[in-house]
């Protein structure tokens, strides 16, 4: 409901970039980072609270990191690589998971305002839609609650030297406020369906979940590099001292 708002909100807002910087030789428009820090939260065969969102965020999910770099290559449209690092937890009345995770992506993302309501211009506050593939490598540890013995390890926790690598399906929908022409405020949402059964460090395979995934809520800030252009020439502004880079 949220995001429905806010993307009924942004036809309505003020424009902040011309997306004419799409045509012709401007190719160095539009570039950005990302930087995100939330909850990461794993829906495993070993976890209670999979049917609730505000108990899962409360006693089971663990802090998580993401750096992502993208541009936009039409009004619409572009790409992003990520990068993501955390951990998880689970747990049942029995047994508690701990996982730690880096994960790498790409991923196709969609201004969704752009594509309801066409215009040569981006608008303060727009939502976005993202549909990628990557790796995720992930070793973990399984214990029983009471003496803390172990049930379960994977990964770097079992013995071996690196971690267990899977791919995975990113999934997700986000908003951005743009504060001016560069910085941002940037909320993400994103679902990732994992192939594979033991991100909670057992294998069950069970016909309710087959698969393990885990989604990750966060917020941060974007920049976005807007260069200047001269006669095809493209400048940085100039700096305190008055030099002028190319």
């Amino acid at each position: 409901m949220v995001f429905v708002l806010l993307l009924s909100f942004a036809e309505k807002s003020t424009a902040q970039r011309d997306y004419n910087m799409h045509k012709g030789n401007q190719m160095w428009r539009h570039w950005f980072v990302k930087a995100h820090a939330g909850a990461a939260m794993l829906y495993a065969d070993a976890s209670t609270y999979n049917a609730d969102i505000f108990y899962k965020m409360r006693y089971e999910s663990n802090i998580a990191y993401s750096l992502e770099a993208g541009k936009w290559l039409t009004s619409w449209g572009g790409a992003q690589a990520s990068f993501s690092m955390g951990k998880l937890y689970s747990q049942t009345s029995n047994t508690e998971s701990f996982t730690e995770f880096n994960q790498y992506s790409g991923s196709l993302i969609f201004n969704l305002n752009q594509l309801i309501y066409p215009a040569a211009s981006e608008t303060e506050l727009y939502v976005y839609a993202k549909l990628g593939y990557g790796f995720i490598n992930f070793s973990g540890v399984m214990l029983q609650k009471e003496t803390q013995d172990t049930i379960g390890r994977v990964g770097n926790y079992a013995g071996f030297e690196k971690p267990v690598t899977e791919w995975f399906i990113p999934v997700g929908i986000g908003g951005v406020y743009n504060i001016n022409e560069h910085f941002g405020i940037s909320l993400d949402f994103s679902i990732n369906f994992t192939n594979a059964d033991k991100l909670d460090a057992s294998y069950s395979n069970t016909k309710d979940m087959p698969n393990d995934l885990y989604t990750f809520l966060s917020a941060g800030f974007i920049y976005t590099f807007d260069l200047k252009d001269s006669k095809g020439v493209y400048w940085r502004p100039r700096s305190k001292r008055g030099t002028k880079w190319r």
